[in-house]
């Protein structure tokens, strides 16, 4: 399928609004725990904070790093193993995320791979999230409890519009094309 650029975002809306749902739905899952642990300390449901070392909340304080890095080159090194799959001709249609079983073209596999990549993102954050905050409701060290809302506001700014979905996808485009020309992977 060949689209122009306003074609494909048009498309993708249906898509766009699925990976929407999804991605509101993992960062509203973070702030329901939050909302949670911050009741629990509030009305007395967990130990006082004490003076002590906070081994988990510094132990938060070097997961996030880990997690929004992550969720960078993780599927970055997914994509790049894609591409270079569809440019050599052996990407498997309806596997690692293609948006139907029978995806018939490259267009329709990246719809697929971008969700997938935003999602595996967004539960890389997620996890570093939900750390940060279980390591808040055992300690009370309110910046464990910034870094959980710092990653679910990460995870909300995550959200696709169609336009950013279909450069995506024409950038992969044209890069598969480049790799098919020269056989190198980009």
């Amino acid at each position: 399928m060949d689209f122009s650029n306003e074609n494909l975002a048009h498309k993708l809306r249906p898509n766009v609004l699925t990976l929407r749902i999804i991605l509101g739905a993992l960062a509203t899952g973070v702030l329901v725990f939050a909302a949670i642990a911050l009741v629990l300390r509030a009305g007395g449901g967990m130990p006082a904070r004490g003076d002590g070392f906070d081994l988990l909340s510094v132990m938060a304080m070097g997961w996030t790093p880990l997690g929004l890095i992550a969720s960078r080159v993780v599927p970055m090194l997914i994509v790049r193993n894609a591409r270079a799959k569809i440019a050599a001709g052996t990407y498997l249609p309806g596997h690692q995320g293609a948006s139907s079983p029978s995806a018939s073209s490259e267009s329709d596999v990246l719809i697929g791979l971008y969700q997938s990549n935003a999602i595996i993102a967004a539960a890389l954050l997620e996890g570093s999230a939900f750390y940060c905050l279980v390591a808040y409701l055992l300690e009370g060290n309110p910046i464990s409890l910034g870094l959980g809302f710092g990653l679910a506001l990460v995870i909300l700014l995550m959200m696709p519009s169609s336009q950013r979905m279909a450069d995506w996808i024409e950038q992969q485009l044209r890069w598969i094309a480049e790799e098919k020309a020269t056989g190198n992977r980009t």
